[in-house]
């Protein structure tokens, strides 16, 4: 026979198995820095119709969701953000 006590209801959290996003101050303060270099980079890349700046701020918006360490978020962003103006020393007019 079925009793109203057969039927335990546990609260779980439904996203305990799933691993969710999470930055602290550091994380969110490099992201949004280098994510508006890059829309900055985006947007004078289509005005001027240069390919590199536009392709260069797509990756500064992107990658710091793919990169977990502060650090190594901060060197990949200014090697990023340095590399238009090397490129343009060092091939032209790009």
């Amino acid at each position: 026979m079925i009793t109203e006590e057969s039927f335990v209801f546990k609260r779980t959290n439904l996203f305990a198995h799933c691993q969710i996003l999470t930055m602290n101050g550091s994380e969110l303060l490099l992201n949004i820095l280098f994510s508006s270099i890059g829309a900055g980079y985006m947007i004078y890349g289509k005005k001027r119709n240069r390919l590199f700046f536009l392709v260069d701020g797509l990756v500064l918006t992107i990658y710091p969701y793919f990169i977990k360490s502060p650090l190594t978020t901060s060197i990949v962003g200014l090697i990023l953000t340095i590399l238009p103006f090397l490129a343009r020393r060092i091939w032209g007019n790009i």
